[in-house]
């Protein structure tokens, strides 16, 4: 039984060396961090608006494709957004590409202002490539 105490004793003081040991200034080290996280994070709220996603409503090119598809537009739309992170997505559409069930999503560059046809596999939700929209001519 005098071992078991030892024992437990022991891993007490191995946890609180762990953790930090004592508290600083009355309170808990766990409790300081979150101030200091919750401080940094206003101030770094304060320096960037808050980013307001926008989503692009998506047509079918057939009636009854939406419900086909394994992935839900607003996935697919987050997928295409990591071609052009910056870019404004213009509309999307889901339709028949090659026999795939596919997403496309035209998605304006903010640098150039060039607007791409990005495309999603709507079955596993992979980004299949983009190309430049017909009609889109560099400024």
């Amino acid at each position: 039984m005098h071992v078991s105490r030892m024992m437990f004793l022991g891993g007490l003081g191995a946890l609180l060396v762990g953790c930090g040991g004592e508290p600083q200034n009355g309170a808990s080290a766990d409790s300081v961090r979150l101030a200091d996280s919750a401080a940094m994070a206003t101030t770094t709220a304060a320096k960037a608006p808050p980013r307001v996603e926008q989503v692009a409503e998506v047509t079918e090119q057939a009636p009854g494709m939406l419900a086909q598809a394994r992935f839900v537009p607003l996935d697919a739309q987050h997928i295409a957004q990591t071609k052009f992170p910056t870019g404004t997505v213009l509309d999307g559409t889901i339709e028949r590409r090659g026999g795939d069930l596919v997403y496309t999503f035209r998605i304006k560059e903010k640098e150039r202002g060039q607007v791409h046809t990005v495309l999603v596999d709507a079955m596993v939700g992979k980004l299949i490539g983009s190309i430049p929209a017909e009609g889109a001519g560099k400024p």
